[in-house]
């Protein structure tokens, strides 16, 4: 795997992670119930969080030289993750962004840490072991809350 193909990947995790982002900002609009405003504040710091695992994204894509997505149109075409398309029930949200972070979680494992072993740009890998291991504390929190 060379350098473009290595912006690529991360390109295109950097794109789900704004696809999730805009999915937070739709379910935090969306609650419904008596727990409204609990689940509303977990939404808002989570969204929080992954604004700010964007920009640290787009700063290490700049830092190897690669060119970070920086429109909407990119993120679209390059974004392996389904957007929001219906007014979701609470659980369904969750459910949702459990299976995102889970495929995240998947295409890091199965295509960027064994690429960047290929190319033996160990300091790409640990990068996105540190996203695993971020992405992993998502889930076990949604998980927490679906409940």
């Amino acid at each position: 795997m060379g350098r473009p193909t290595i912006h690529l990947f991360l390109n295109r995790l950097l794109a789900n992670y704004f696809t999730v982002y805009v999915k937070l900002f739709r379910y935090q609009h969306y609650i419904k119930g008596a727990h409204f405003q609990p689940y509303q504040i977990f939404f808002t710091s989570l969204q929080k969080e992954l604004g700010d695992t964007i920009h640290t994204l787009a700063s290490y894509i700049t830092s190897i030289n690669g060119r970070p997505f920086c429109t909407m149109e990119k993120f679209l075409q390059e974004k392996t993750i389904e957007e929001a398309s219906a007014d979701d029930e609470l659980h369904e949200m969750f459910a949702q962004l459990v299976h995102d972070f889970t495929k995240m979680k998947r295409e890091i494992i199965h295509h960027g840490l064994k690429e960047m072993d290929e190319c033996k740009d160990m300091m790409t890998k640990h990068f996105l072991m540190d996203h695993l291991i971020q992405l992993q504390h998502h889930i076990s929190t949604c998980l927490t809350y679906e409940k």
